[in-house]
């Protein structure tokens, strides 16, 4: 008979964390794998029987919590002080602008640590903390640069200024990546958004191919670095981000200014 294969020290979080998830019945409104999210279908079906655009369903809804296809989900998205606190008080708001809203269960620390370490567990990523990146003045600044010729704020909140948009189509404010991000996954969702979030309508800007960028002057077009610099700014445009250097140069770059376009 084959012996019993020994659970690890995350298989065990793993498994508290899904327990206290079904009692609390998350899934109720999340999206964890392949079950839940039936919040999403009431708004599509609200937004249908209103004659409105029911593709607005995925942006009015909470999020996706874990994508089983793609092995990613909240653990590697956000940074676990920032998920426990927002956990212990729901009420500092992602989208303010939305009507659905968190509830407050009211979570003992023993049990916030253990919805925190069950997502950290299920994505295999570091707890407590994350080491910070090293950040560079001249990729900050092209991180500025295409930041403007992008015009993320069409769709982002910046510090609490809303674009002109409907509210389906607003995004959260960047000010908070520093403090809620995890700097690996940021790099990941730049790159390909559509692989961690399907239907998300945040855009991909950075093709593999070079020939193919829409701004093949800055750093070559080459994706890596322009992903590494555009996360290199967000990383600064709120608190709890890493020291900016500036002892390295960039290379690459025709126009490392701030001038939209």
């Amino acid at each position: 008979m084959a012996a019993q294969r020994q659970l690890t020290a995350d298989d065990r979080f793993v498994a508290r964390g899904q327990r206290l998830i079904r009692e609390k019945n998350c899934q109720g409104c999340h999206q964890i794998g392949e079950r839940g999210g039936n919040y999403r279908e009431i708004v599509r079906a609200q937004l249908e029987a209103a004659g409105g655009d029911a593709l607005q369903a995925q942006g009015l809804a909470p999020p996706l919590l874990y994508n089983d296809k793609e092995k990613t989900g909240e653990g590697a998205r956000v940074q676990t002080p920032w998920l426990h606190d927002f956990l212990k008080d729901p009420s500092k708001k992602i989208r303010p602008w939305l009507e659905v809203r968190m509830p407050t269960f009211e979570f003992n620390e023993d049990e916030t640590n253990t919805v925190t370490r069950y997502f950290a567990s299920l994505d295999k990523v570091s707890f407590p903390y994350e080491q910070k990146p090293d950040l560079q003045a001249p990729m900050v600044a092209v991180g500025h640069d295409l930041f403007n010729r992008w015009q993320c704020i069409k769709c982002h909140v910046v510090a609490g200024r809303l674009p002109n948009q409907e509210p389906a189509f607003m995004a959260p404010d960047l000010a908070n990546v520093p403090s809620r991000l995890r700097s690996a996954w940021l790099a990941q969702w730049l790159a390909d958004p559509q692989k961690i979030q399907p239907g998300t309508r945040m855009p991909s800007n950075f093709p593999e191919k070079a020939e193919e960028n829409a701004f093949p002057e800055i750093l070559g077009g080459d994706q890596r670095q322009q992903i590494e610099a555009v996360r290199s700014y967000l990383l600064t445009l709120g608190p709890g981000g890493p020291p900016v250097g500036r002892d390295r140069a960039t290379r690459g770059t025709a126009s490392a200014g701030t001038s939209g376009r």
